[in-house]
């Protein structure tokens, strides 16, 4: 990244290619589809590149690499949703519209609101769910990438499930 911010020739091509199917599989844990994965790992990558001067050498490239991913993702999906919005909403004797695609067991909407419930998590939370829980990194790589000790990982892991569980209407655990 460093290589990315003083314009060296060939780094954003190198940079891109080391981590392009890590984001598609990364973006395709959070839901997106192979096509919708690939289109946010782009995105992903022209933010790193837009955002390069605003990367701070001092804090882990993934954790921002990730963190843009994400934000790739949530605008990915909200734009997916309009779209599914807008085409239900068009009369079906209108030329051009396409039939409802049903979602029998609410899980599109299920998905959403898990998203937004993380994104409307405060970032310290946040940021351990999306490592810990979303890339299924253990507790001591979280740690290490957060710059945390393993306890401090686990008491947010803790919290940052009783405020999803809440937020999502599942109540306290038990």
């Amino acid at each position: 990244m460093a290589a990315v911010r003083a314009g060296a020739p060939g780094a954003f091509e190198a940079l891109s290619g080391r981590w392009r199917s890590r984001l598609v599989n990364f973006l395709k844990g959070l839901g997106a589809d192979l096509h919708g994965a690939e289109d946010c790992a782009q995105e992903t990558l022209l933010r790193v590149y837009r955002y390069r001067d605003q990367y701070r050498p001092d804090h882990p490239f993934t954790a921002f690499l990730f963190t843009l991913a994400r934000h790739s993702f949530l605008d990915w999906r909200r734009k997916a949703v309009r779209w599914e919005r807008d085409v239900v909403a068009l009369p079906a004797d209108e030329p051009g519209a396409a039939p409802a695609r049903e979602d029998p067991a609410g899980a599109v909407g299920d998905r959403i609101d898990l998203v937004a419930a993380v994104a409307g998590l405060p970032r310290r939370l946040r940021d351990v769910v999306e490592l810990g829980a979303i890339r299924g990194l253990p507790y001591h790589k979280v740690a290490a990438l957060l710059g945390l000790p393993v306890g401090t990982v686990k008491s947010r892991m803790h919290h940052a499930v009783r405020r999803l569980r809440e937020a999502l209407g599942d109540g306290p655990p038990p």
